[in-house]
């Protein structure tokens, strides 16, 4: 599949500041593109990164080859490390190489050379990254089997097998590892349509469940996803189940190219290329098989799922990253543990906002800290840096998330720190309202969660000039803060307009004549929608509406003891503006609304 886009490319290494990202969402950061002071990266086809998250490994189908990238914990840049190329200094089997995978130790690499027929094992030196060649496994030498026009491998959690399929076989292969050598001993082979076992007609891709217990399979030309069953001592296979696109009401998996299953084993993410989607299903962790919750496709509001090609998921299972090839583009999705199910939050796109690198987009690595995003772009013979936003506020790169002083050591945050959104108590310096019943504030929890309601107006608050806005299209960002007199944890309510952050792939911020404008049509991550600030040159001309709604708006819970305050603050500049409510005329475990005093 991936054997016909090979391309050349002179190179060069590229750095750009992280722009900041919505809650959730990824920020681009830098790139390295095969050339001069690069090699290896010539049609980059898949990408993993070492457990202690030192190091990066590429595989490269027109350079046979894989090469080593060192890895910054603190900004996620790589820098070249070396390469091992096929016929070069004893290296065999690695011809068109297709997947690659490591050892939960980190002792070894394992690659499939889709061209050799073969599987081979990389010795790894844990300091210095450098993979050395230990052996190549053929189809059909020394008994193996399996691996004809070899694809995809995935390593078992406890170290102790090696999957990996093959494309001519319609076959999954086992293998026992040596866990000191790495060296591999051919075990069997499950092939489509042999005892039962169906779904993996030209398999494109190999995952072992986190707890081992089960081991999953892609049939690209099956349009499915079979179910193994792991012998934990020998690693053979025992066929489960197989869930079909358009049968039993799958949809979304019209030949599959990649699959995930969450860290918690609850839920397994297929790729299906031809509808441009991304399918979930629940995992029952006692027997492995499946249960099909939805598929998020390639339309409306959602972008960037164009040939879906590969899917991660975040270390914490909370995102889920799928590789739209044909769009050039990563797309990031929210995942709900309970349910499996994904919410579309930003799709970034090769060419736009500063993004570059990812044309053809065709792997995804996650680091084990979460912190960083690796996509490899085959088509510009490169790999881009992803900065994840695990601050929950969207303020990548700025030093303002040094506020609460707690460090997350690699979080991708330029001061490696988390702002607190909102303080305990309110800001004793806000700036009021001029006509103070003009401030206006209501909740509504809805009959169900996607329609609860949030809206603060304060159409005459104290004199702003345009300037005490900030820029929220450059640096400014803004918190809003509900707090009330109950004995509760405060704040209530805490939510954030990053600023420069992506909505549905524009952003979030403009500005007009007068004042800037927020807008967010998905309400991700925190329900909000819109926030308008409009400057003020004398009391009671300055505007703020504040307006936020659906399931992700975590409204307090209802009714509310005055006083209620309303704050909204500039976390760049520490400007604030805010209304205090002493009485209401609407105050039930449905709703709120009051009005200034």
């Amino acid at each position: 599949m991936a054997s016909g886009r090979i391309l050349g490319s002179v190179g060069l290494l590229v750095f750009a500041l992280a722009a900041p990202a919505q809650a959730g969402g990824l920020s681009f950061r830098s790139l390295v593109r095969d050339g001069a002071a690069v090699d290896g990266l010539n049609g980059p086809i898949a990408l993993t990164v070492s457990p202690d998250g030192a190091h990066v490994y590429v595989a490269s189908i027109g350079d046979h080859s894989v090469a080593t990238f060192a890895r910054n914990p603190a900004t996620g840049d790589l820098t070249y490390a070396g390469i091992v190329i096929d016929g070069v200094g004893g290296v065999t089997g690695l011809g068109m190489p297709s997947a690659l995978a490591i050892s939960p130790d980190g002792a070894h690499v394992y690659v499939t050379g889709e061209s050799d027929n073969a599987l081979v094992v990389l010795a790894r030196d844990g300091a210095t990254g450098a993979l050395t060649f230990v052996e190549a496994k053929r189809d059909g030498a020394g008994g193996v089997d399996g691996i004809d026009r070899a694809s995809a491998v995935a390593v078992s959690p406890d170290g102790a097998h090696v999957y990996a399929t093959g494309e001519h076989d319609d076959a999954v292969a086992v293998f026992a590892r040596d866990v000191t050598t790495g060296a591999l001993t051919f075990v069997e082979a499950e092939r489509d349509g042999a005892g039962g076992v169906m779904g993996i007609r030209r398999p494109s891709a190999v995952t072992v469940s986190p707890d081992g217990a089960d081991v999953y399979v892609t049939g690209g030309a099956g349009d499915g996803v079979a179910v193994f069953a792991r012998d934990a001592s020998t690693g053979a296979l025992t066929f489960v189940e197989a869930q079909i696109h358009l049968i039993g009401g799958v949809d979304g998996i019209d030949r599959p190219t990649a699959v995930a299953v969450s860290p918690d084993g609850t839920s397994v993410y297929v790729t299906g290329h031809d509808d441009g989607a991304v399918a979930a299903f629940a995992r029952d962790v006692a027997t492995g098989a499946l249960t099909f919750v939805e598929f998020e496709r390639d339309r409306g509001d959602v972008t960037g799922l164009g040939g879906a090609f590969a899917v991660a998921v975040s270390p914490d299972g909370a995102y889920v990253y799928v590789a739209g090839e044909n769009e050039n583009a990563i797309s990031v999705f929210k995942r709900d543990a309970a349910t499996s199910a994904l919410s579309f939050v930003e799709a970034k796109i090769d060419g736009r906002l500063g993004v570059d690198g990812i044309n053809r987009a065709s792997a995804i690595a996650v680091s084990p800290d979460g912190a960083h995003v690796y996509v490899a772009g085959h088509e510009d013979d490169a790999v881009a840096v992803f900065a994840a936003d695990r601050c929950g506020n969207g303020l990548i790169g700025s030093d303002e998330q040094c506020d609460d002083g707690n460090a997350i050591a690699g979080d991708g945050c330029s001061a490696v720190c988390r702002l607190e959104l909102c303080a305990p108590v309110p800001d004793a310096d806000c700036r009021g309202t001029a006509q103070p019943s003009s401030s206006v504030l209501r909740f509504a929890h809805g009959t169900v969660d996607s329609r609860d309601v949030l809206r603060w107006t304060s159409t005459h608050a104290d004199a702003t000039p345009l300037a005490d806005f900030g820029d929220p299209t450059a640096d400014a960002s803004y918190a809003l803060c509900v707090y009330d007199a109950s004995a509760s944890a405060q704040p209530l309510l805490a939510l954030a307009a990053p600023h420069d952050g992506s909505c549905s792939g524009v952003p979030c911020w403009t500005a007009s004549s007068g004042g800037f404008r927020y807008r967010d049509r998905l309400r991700t991550p925190d329900g909000l929608t819109e926030l308008r600030l409009r400057e003020g040159l004398a009391d009671g001309d300055t505007r703020i509406v504040v307006e936020g709604r659906g399931s992700d708006l975590a409204l307090p819970v209802l009714p509310l003891t005055p006083p209620v305050i309303v704050q909204l603050r500039n976390t760049a500049t520490q400007a604030c503006w805010e209304a205090t409510f002493n009485t209401s005329t609407v105050n039930g475990p449905a709703a709120f609304k009051a009005v200034g005093e």
